[in-house]
């Protein structure tokens, strides 16, 4: 999972900012969410869209399955590309990445540490606080694609708290990852619903 993403475009960070592929084929970039089907999927109006570069997304430095296992890095290798979307209290974050065996590898190890009913766990963020993750709930999105993997979960740290949602999808061209953090708890027909746009947009032509 990445590092979240701050509130404020000053954020400090002990970790670097994630960056993308600018000069990426419009192969991968045409597959992205557009800020209207985000919108249609959540049911909801009035977010923004912007480049990942306008983005303070980070790089996470102490990685974690849905259920606080130990998982390699995001692999965002060579010809990423992303994107971003917010309103007042929401922010998404859209990777796309050609998928490679390094990929199958981070999703087998996120499908392995997904299950039901897991305990809480802390973690380290991106800015050496520790953040403790709770009412983690793995999210059935097995009808946007068979083997996708997503889950939402509750985040406590400095004080404050936040919740979060994370979406993984794949095929054998590329992988597309979301993650969501919201100020309120995210619905998972929400979390589904956004798989399933996602999916839809991976597929050339449709």
């Amino acid at each position: 999972m990445l590092a979240a993403c701050s509130d404020s475009d000053e954020a400090m960070s002990d970790t670097p900012q994630v960056t993308v592929d600018e000069g990426a084929g419009t192969n991968l970039g045409s597959r992205l969410l557009t800020v209207a089907q985000v919108e249609q999927a959540l049911g909801r109006s009035g977010l923004s869209q912007a480049d990942i570069s306008e983005t303070p997304v980070f790089e996470n430095p102490d990685p974690r399955g849905p259920c606080g296992g130990v998982v390699p890095q995001i692999p965002l290798g060579e010809g990423t590309v992303g994107r971003s979307f917010s309103a007042s209290n929401i922010t998404i974050v859209q990777f796309i990445t050609p998928t490679s065996t390094v990929t199958y590898a981070y999703l087998d190890a996120i499908v392995g540490d997904a299950s039901p009913g897991c305990s809480a766990f802390e973690s380290e963020t991106n800015q050496g606080l520790t953040q403790k993750v709770s009412n983690i709930e793995i999210v059935d999105v097995t009808s946007a694609q068979a083997g996708a993997i997503a889950f939402t979960s509750r985040v406590d740290v400095g004080g404050q708290t936040f919740y979060a949602a994370v979406v993984a999808v794949a095929d054998d061209g590329a992988t597309t990852y979301l993650q969501m953090g919201a100020q309120g708890p995210i619905d998972s027909r929400a979390v589904q619903a956004l798989a399933k746009a996602a999916n839809a947009a991976l597929q050339p032509g449709e």
